[in-house]
């Protein structure tokens, strides 16, 4: 079902099903890149370092035309192709990715953005400046050619210009863009930011819902729904009356996708409740990820292979690919990616962001005068706050935790997301707010969470995955920052905590940044010391990188006036410092030898030496 739903983009038949699914259509790429033996023949020779090389490139002649060549070189191979053959029959059948971009330039790009005055230390200042060039490295279009010859390539188009995350993530991805284009925002780019924004409501028109990225193979798998909450800071940023009326329709539209397709209903307490969780059903490899997945279900039974191939996707929908919180064994916590079980947890983050949508809808359309809709999403969002606070809340640790569907219980540890509902305001009705912010800081206490001296962990546990320790994320530290910054009415300890969270993070970045050769931004970074990259996970740490440009940026825009390098001669060379220092001490003993006394305490007035030092009689 996935791979038909994937090869029915081209069809230009869009109707959706009540699963999510598009009907089939068999001239595709897709049809050699979603699930085809040119895939697996082509990622187990591993002519490429990075699985996802081959999946991005462009067919040189239609995918009926390749898949004949191919049948053809397995006749002349006997089927067992060399690794040299198989890189032969991929140069003279496939082009290099990077085909179906065109120059551009995002038009309102400024180099001075007003929330720059915002930051005081000088070299902050000049660092931020060379950040917000990296918006016009980052800037891709697609080609005309995308959309006339569809069926050629592994990108779906899209209408509009937009910014990658960066490193081997070079097409439009769904969570990624929330922060993006919060940097966007931040600095002017108006136009660019809309742009992106419309993009995506034009994939929700199309698919139902959003792809976790704009390619063919990522169909049928979304990503954290942040849709709602980006045209939300679209319109606090602009106000555009004009722009919500017109997005409202597919906002509404994604919600429900998501109502329908990521649910299910849980009896508690003789009371049902509906959560939310990440649910991508599949018997096939992720096809960027294809030779990692092979090798992980190697020896597995058909039934174990379609739960760790669905578990993957669904983390991969998550955002967190991979982590500890995904990992059960009979509902029992593990720390191994073998017992990837995503379908078993209902996520806080995720329910508490489906509670942020419902009430912004209900604000939206507040301001279209549209009241009975308005009163529909005051409802969901009530209800689901009233989940967060019966379901997921724990009296035991003070905190949001993860729902084990299996064992119908929390899910106990220490994850950065736990704390999302604080950034979503979704409280509950139960406890006050004063109340719940005292318990959250005493978590963050008892876990000695600012300890870290890189800022915020993912997790407390070191499973050798990117999403745990002792690695820290853009989105994971905007989430808690933004959210006790918001706890500050409630708590001044709470904004404290706030102001240093953000302040280690950027100075991690800050110092990361120095320290490579040459300097970059990167995906993620070690939180357990300041200034070393992160390298962990399936694949090498990427540079860019988009949220953490944007984060960045908001963290400045907020605490700019107050974060300050740690070293004084930080813009300084080494050599000048020492240089400078010398001198100093220089003067000073020459001062100390060399200076009168002066009887009266005036320049110029009985001047007496005494035993070659100097004081200044009164």
């Amino acid at each position: 079902m996935w791979v038909a739903e994937c090869a029915a983009i081209y069809s230009g038949q869009q109707s959706i099903t009540t699963s999510g699914m598009l009907p089939h259509n068999s001239s595709d790429a897709c049809k050699v890149f979603c699930n085809s033996k040119i895939l697996h023949t082509v990622q187990m020779s591993l002519i490429f370092n990075d699985s996802k090389h081959f999946v991005d490139m462009k067919l040189k002649k239609s995918p009926e035309e390749v898949e004949r060549r191919f049948t053809d070189f397995l006749s002349e191979t006997k089927n067992n192709p060399s690794k040299n053959e198989v890189r032969k029959f991929v140069e003279e059948n496939f082009e290099e990715s990077g085909t179906e971009f065109v120059t551009w330039n995002p038009g309102d790009w400024k180099p001075q953005p007003q929330f720059i005055n915002d930051v005081y230390d000088m070299s902050l200042k000049k660092w931020i400046q060379k950040v917000i060039v990296r918006w016009k490295t980052l800037g891709r279009k697609l080609s005309s050619d995308v959309r006339a010859n569809g069926d050629l390539y592994s990108h779906i188009y899209i209408p509009n210009p937009f910014i990658i995350p960066g490193g081997r993530f070079t097409e439009l991805y769904y969570w990624d863009s929330y922060w993006i284009i919060e940097g966007l925002l931040l600095c002017e780019m108006y136009d660019t930011a809309k742009g992106m924004i419309q993009n995506f409501l034009y994939l929700v028109n199309k698919f139902g819902y959003v792809p976790n990225g704009t390619r063919k193979y990522y169909i049928g798998r979304s990503q954290p729904p942040f849709l709602t909450s980006m045209v939300n800071l679209y319109w606090k940023y602009t106000k555009d009356l004009t722009f919500l009326s017109e997005a409202v329709g597919s906002l509404e539209k994604e919600y429900r996708f998501w109502q329908e397709n990521r649910s299910v209903i849980v009896n508690i307490d003789n009371k049902k409740y509906q959560l939310f969780l990440y649910n991508v059903t599949s018997s096939e490899h992720r096809p960027e990820s294809y030779y990692h997945d092979e090798m992980l279900v190697k020896g597995f039974s058909q039934e174990d292979k379609v739960r760790v191939f669905s578990g993957l996707k669904s983390a991969a929908e998550s955002g967190w690919d991979f982590s500890s919180r995904w990992f059960l064994d009979n509902g029992e916590r593990t720390e191994s990616l073998t017992d990837i079980n995503t379908m078993s947890v209902a996520p806080v983050c995720l329910n508490s962001l489906m509670g942020l949508s419902a009430h912004l809808l209900s604000q939206f359309f507040e301001l279209l005068d549209n009241k009975s809709k308005s009163e529909t999403y005051k409802s969901l969002a009530k209800e689901i706050n009233t989940t967060l606070s019966r379901v997921f809340w724990s009296d035991r640790d003070g905190v949001w935790m993860d729902y084990n569907l299996v064992k119908k219980e929390l899910i106990p540890g220490f994850y950065a997301s736990n704390l999302m509902p604080l950034w979503t305001d979704t409280y509950g009705m139960e406890r006050s707010p004063k109340f719940v912010v005292e318990q959250v800081i005493a978590y963050l206490d008892r876990n000695n969470i600012t300890s870290f001296p890189g800022g915020i962990p993912t997790s407390r546990l070191n499973s050798s995955e990117q999403w745990d320790l002792p690695f820290g994320w853009a989105p994971l530290q905007y989430f808690i920052v933004l959210g006790l910054h918001k706890a500050g009415r409630h708590n001044l300890r709470a904004e404290d905590l706030a102001f240093s969270f953000a302040r280690e993070w950027v100075l991690n970045v800050y110092q990361t940044y120095l320290n490579l050769i040459p300097h970059e931004l990167l995906e993620k970074y070690k939180v357990t010391e300041v200034g070393t990259s992160g390298e962990g996970g399936e694949y090498p740490t990427q540079v860019g990188f988009g949220w953490t440009n944007g984060v960045i940026m908001k963290f400045l825009s907020l605490y700019g006036h107050k974060i300050k390098t740690r070293q004084i001669f930080d813009a300084v060379p080494l050599t000048i410092g020492v240089i400078l220092l010398v001198v100093s001490l220089i003067s000073v003993v020459c001062y100390i030898h060399r200076t009168k006394v002066f009887k009266k305490g005036r320049w110029g007035e009985d001047m007496v030496e005494e035993d070659e030092r100097t004081i200044f009689v009164p």
